[in-house]
């Protein structure tokens, strides 16, 4: 399903087009959240929730993204995947691998689709590594992640025993992976970066 953006959609009209997209590929969003729109902080890309009710939440991008449509358009098209099942009550650094790996995927799809000149500049090894993951999964079951949504459509919720019995190909170590909180996950990663560097020093 390619995406089809015009040049002259706003921030906000594209975003609807690649939450509109996720939502076919992916399985609907939770519609209790209103994503009231498109922000810029020094901290961003991420999801800010909104003091309610009712339910509203804002797509923060980073301050450089306000100068580099490129880089905005790839911010969105991660940060898009975190509108699908939001949960204002999971706190920073949380999100399962899945949904991380997912977010990283979907914004490889859109740099591809948009032909953007953009890849981010920091240490990506922990996110690349949860994209690994679900592009494997997505390889094992093209529709594995409608299947999940299905059963549960909140990332945050999900566990080893649900994705298993989803009958999605994958082991029970994988299955563990991909619910492990996305900041366990990265420590992981860069202590295997730390000892895979210091293996080949010697």
């Amino acid at each position: 399903m390619i995406l089809n953006v015009q040049s002259e959609f706003t921030l906000a009209m594209q975003l609807g087009c690649f939450l509109e997209r996720a939502c076919k590929l992916y399985g609907q969003n939770d519609a209790s959240f209103t994503c009231i729109g498109i922000w810029y902080a020094a901290d961003g890309p991420y999801i800010r929730y909104v003091d309610g009710p009712p339910k509203r939440l804002a797509v923060i991008l980073s301050d450089s993204a306000a100068d580099n449509l490129f880089q905005a358009q790839f911010q969105m098209g991660h940060e898009v995947i975190h509108l699908l099942g939001p949960s204002d009550r999971a706190p920073s650094g949380s999100a399962p691998v899945i949904e991380e790996g997912l977010a990283v995927y979907n914004s490889s799809i859109v740099s591809r689709d948009l032909r953007l000149n953009y890849w981010p500049n920091h240490d990506a090894h922990a996110y690349l590594a949860a994209a690994r993951l679900v592009m494997q999964l997505l390889i094992q079951k093209h529709d594995a992640i409608l299947r999940i949504r299905a059963r549960e459509k909140t990332f945050a919720k999900l566990t080893p025993a649900l994705l298993l019995d989803c009958d999605l190909g994958i082991d029970a170590m994988t299955a563990e992976r991909l619910c492990m909180p996305f900041g366990e996950f990265a420590a992981e990663i860069k202590k295997e970066t730390i000892h895979e560097k210091d293996h080949t020093r010697r």
